[in-house]
């Protein structure tokens, strides 16, 4: 897990490779998002796990952050604490574009 913005931003992910190397089954990273989101300060919960050409985001928020709003800006929907969304870029373009919008929703 990655904190961003004194703690207020989680991120974490999750590759194919590191599916394939610990043996994870389809549904196993589920709650992964819900982990980080517990984390004293942190606001909003990111988790990004990687499929196809691209990666399934999923997003948690407490304090009344809307999130849906975060993950309707790549195509996604969700409801306003709990919403998703799958960006076909690398990780590292993902990371960046994820925590610029979820940085605007935190700071206002």
């Amino acid at each position: 897990i990655e904190l961003y913005d004194d703690g207020k931003i989680a991120f974490a992910y999750i590759t194919k490779e590191d599916i394939k190397n610990v043996g994870a089954k389809e549904g196993e990273h589920e709650g992964l998002v819900d982990i980080a989101k517990s984390i004293k300060d942190v606001k909003v919960s990111i988790f990004a796990r990687e499929e196809n050409q691209g990666y399934n985001i999923s997003f948690r928020s407490k304090d009344g952050i809307n999130v849906r709003e975060v993950a309707e800006s790549f195509g996604g929907g969700g409801h306003r604490a709990a919403a998703g969304c799958v960006i076909n870029e690398e990780l590292d373009v993902t990371r960046t574009k994820v925590l610029e919008r979820v940085r605007k929703k935190i700071n206002g």
